[in-house]
């Protein structure tokens, strides 16, 4: 049976895509934020950039797992309703010939 939404499978691929993207791009920017401020001669500005990069890379991950749970309950829709049509088209023909049956 055909899918009936192709172009939400696309987008859903995409998100996904899109989701890794951004969390491995922020997780190397955090640590290079992080490295960096380890070889500083500030006291303030190595901690409050080892912080920053810490709590963006926290962030940028938790933003990349909602992303890519979006793009996930967008295949849990088009599932639900190519299981929907899928069985209702199982179940029509049934219900017909058990009229039939019941007729005589």
């Amino acid at each position: 049976m055909e899918r009936k939404y192709p172009v939400l499978h696309v987008i859903s691929i995409f998100l996904k895509v899109i989701s890794i993207i951004i969390i491995i791009a922020r997780i190397v920017g955090g640590l290079a934020l992080v490295a960096g401020a380890s070889t500083s001669h500030s006291l303030i500005l190595t901690f409050g950039s080892g912080i920053v990069g810490v709590v963006g890379m926290v962030v940028a991950f938790i933003i990349g797992m909602l992303l890519y749970a979006r793009a996930e309950l967008l295949d849990c829709f088009v599932d639900i309703e190519f299981n929907t049509i899928g069985t209702y088209y199982n179940t029509k023909p049934k219900k017909i010939a058990s009229l039939k049956n019941n007729v005589k």
